[in-house]
This record gives structure tokens, C-alpha cells and sequence, in this order.
């Protein structure tokens, strides 16, 4: 249950004290605890890194996408299937996927801080031996008592805030910071500066480009110093050796030498030389392609059963028309001849069209 996990955490702190092989105190413990942590969650951080690093190479094509899709008509639901859709094809052609990218390590972090936290409080609050005596500063030596001097929380909120100020918060998404064009014009408006109109979706992208989230978690750890400060000495202490670890991990993830080192930079290098076309110039020229192959369809292979009474009959035999065009090269896209009536008559007739990988068409 959850009330069992600070035991089962505290359990865990009491014996990672019991087996670090030299003398130490508690505070040595919470920070060896926090760099485990921290160490078990790096791989995956790396791993995101340098998917974002493959996806640098379509920030320009997932701007493109943001503002199409900004400019598109239709309910916020349908423009985010279609930003989705069209967001992974533009990573899949830079060599990564939306799942890469996802932050799988706070997976491991948070949960592993907040289990370590309650741990530490639990051991704090019923007095742990060793909690007295286990600072390694006169204003903090009490483990189990608040930090009378401040320090510990202030450096908290300082390590935090710059975490926020440098992390997934800090405004525009990777890849994705092109300047978003001018609000949609209202009908009537004649670009005189009336009234304009802003959907879901444009005040959503405006309200992630911002910069929003991050000054209002900012303005939460400001608010909640008094709190930290008055929690043990040693649940702080934990915070500020984990906050110091994000701090350098985000360090070591976004400057050149920890880039070389992590690899992160070579996948950039390779990510930008393998770039391919456009997503959307692609897409563009994928559909008239299709398009012409149809036209071709319609134009030469049809009007050879114009006469022949619409049926299963006639539908098998343009079928076999097609497939044959397509063995002799001439269409490349899988089509399909199917029956249909017409909306305003009710009439049978033979249309021939795309098939997808379903089979539908």
C-alpha cells in the first residue's frame, strides 16, 4: 500500500548505511542514495539527448508542420491527430520517433525522489540513530531538525530554479522554435487591427512558446521556501544533492564537451548530413503523384468499358485492366476497382481507387 512505502524506503536508506564499506555519516548516505539514483536514470536521459539530437535535424520541417496546422481549419481534437501524424513522419525521415523523445527517465527519477524523500522524512521523524549528529555543518549537524541558518533550503530553490530555467520548461520545445505566425484575421476584420480570432490550438502552441509554465513553476518554488524550510535538515539535503546532479546533468547533456562525450554530438553531425527533403514537399509530391496515376487510370483505362452495363461483371474485368497496367509499369500505386452509386441518381457505376494497407479504400 502506499502508507508502506516510507518504511520500505526508509528500509532501503538503512541499508545502503549498512553496506557503504568506510566511515560515514548519514549526510554521506543521502547524497551516495541521490547519485545512485541520478546514475540509474542517466542512461535513459543520454538515450533522449541523442533522439533529440537526431530530431534537430527536422526542427525547421516541425515548425512548418505547427504552422500549417495552426492555419488549418477544423476543432483542436482533429489539428492534434494531425500535428501527431505529421510530427512523426518528419521525425521518422530525421531517424527518431515521438517514443525516443518521450523523457523516460523521470520514470525512474521522480518516483526514486519522492521514495527517497519519505524515507528520509521517516527516519527523521522517528529520530534514526546517527539523524542527530549527521551533518556535516554547525547550523545543520541535526539531520532531524529544520535547517535553522536557511542555507539548505536556499540553495535548493536556487538548484531548482535553474533546473526549470534550463530544462523542458524553459519555453519553446527543441525543434520546434520557429516564431508562430499572426493571429488569423476575423471574417470582416480587413486587416484593419479589429478584432482577430484565436482557436484552442494557437492559444496552446502560444501558451507552450511562452515561456509560461516555466515562470509559473519558478513562482511555485518560490512559494513554497517556507515549507522546505521547515522540513529535517536531512530531507533537504537529499533535495539539494539531487538537484545538484540535475544540474549537472543538464550541464554535461547541452554543452559541447559533455555532448562529445555522451555521443550526442555525432548523432547531430550524422542527423544533419543524412537530412532528406521536406515532409511536406514530400507528402505534396506523394499525392500528385497519385493523382496523376489516377488520371492516367480515368483517361485510358476506363473509357474502354464506357459501354458495358455497370455490374460484378464489368468491375473484374477494369480490376484486371488495372493490375495489368501495373505489371507493364505504367501506374505504381495499389488502385482498386469497386462499385459505387451515385449520390444524386442512385445509379450503379465502376470508379476505380487507392487502396491502403488496410484494403480499404
Amino acid at each position: 500500500s502506499v502508507s508502506s512505502v516510507p518504511e520500505a524506503a526508509a528500509t532501503l536508506l538503512t541499508s545502503l548505511h549498512a553496506v557503504i564499506p568506510w566511515e560515514h555519516t548519514w549526510s554521506a548516505t543521502l547524497v551516495t542514495s541521490a547519485l545512485l539514483l541520478r546514475g540509474a536514470s542517466a542512461p535513459l536521459a543520454i538515450a533522449q539527448a541523442r533522439a533529440s539530437a537526431s530530431a534537430s535535424s527536422a526542427a525547421p520541417e516541425l515548425a512548418r508542420i505547427s504552422a500549417l496546422v495552426r492555419r488549418a481549419s477544423g476543432s483542436l481534437p482533429q489539428k492534434w491527430l494531425t500535428h501527431r501524424r505529421l510530427r512523426r513522419v518528419a521525425l521518422a525521415a530525421a531517424g527518431t520517433s515521438p517514443a525516443r523523445l518521450a523523457p523516460w527517465h523521470l520514470g525512474v527519477q521522480i518516483p526514486g525522489f519522492v521514495g527517497l524523500s519519505l524515507g528520509a522524512r521517516a527516519l527523521a521523524l522517528r529520530g534514526e540513530d546517527g539523524w542527530a549528529a549527521g551533518g556535516w555543518a554547525a547550523g545543520w549537524r541535526d539531520l532531524a531538525a529544520a535547517d535553522g541558518s536557511g542555507v539548505l533550503p536556499a540553495v535548493n530553490a536556487v538548484l531548482v530554479l535553474g533546473m526549470l530555467q534550463r530544462g523542458a520548461l524553459a519555453g519553446k520545445r527543441a525543434g520546434e522554435g520557429a516564431a508562430p505566425p499572426p493571429p488569423a484575421v476575423a471574417a470582416g476584420d480587413g486587416g484593419g487591427g479589429a478584432a482577430r480570432t484565436v482557436d484552442a490550438w494557437t492559444a496552446w502552441r502560444r501558451l507552450l512558446d511562452s515561456g509560461a509554465l516555466r515562470v509559473g513553476a519558478q513562482g511555485m518554488t518560490i512559494l513554497l521556501f517556507p515549507a522546505v524550510a521547515g522540513l529535517p535538515a536531512g530531507v533537504v539535503l537529499l533535495w539539494v544533492a539531487n538537484a545538484s546532479l540535475g544540474v549537472a546533468q543538464s550541464l554535461l547533456l547541452s554543452t559541447g564537451p559533455g555532448q562529445a562525450l555522451t555521443g550526442v554530438a555525432r548523432v547531430a553531425a550524422t542527423a544533419r548530413a543524412a537530412q532528406g527533403p521536406p515532409v511536406l514537399k514530400t507528402l505534396d509530391a506523394a499525392v500528385g503523384d497519385v493523382y496523376a496515376q489516377l488520371k492516367y487510370v480515368n483517361e485510358a483505362v476506363l473509357p474502354r468499358f464506357a459501354a458495358a452495363p455497370p455490374g460484378e461483371a464489368t468491375r473484374a474485368r477494369v480490376e484486371a485492366a488495372v493490375k495489368a497496367e501495373r505489371a507493364r509499369g505504367r501506374i505504381a500505386v495499389n488502385l482498386r476497382a469497386v462499385l459505387r452509386k451515385d449520390v444524386a441518381t442512385g445509379k450503379p457505376y465502376v470508379a476505380v481507387a487507392v487502396e491502403d494497407r488496410k484494403g480499404f479504400v
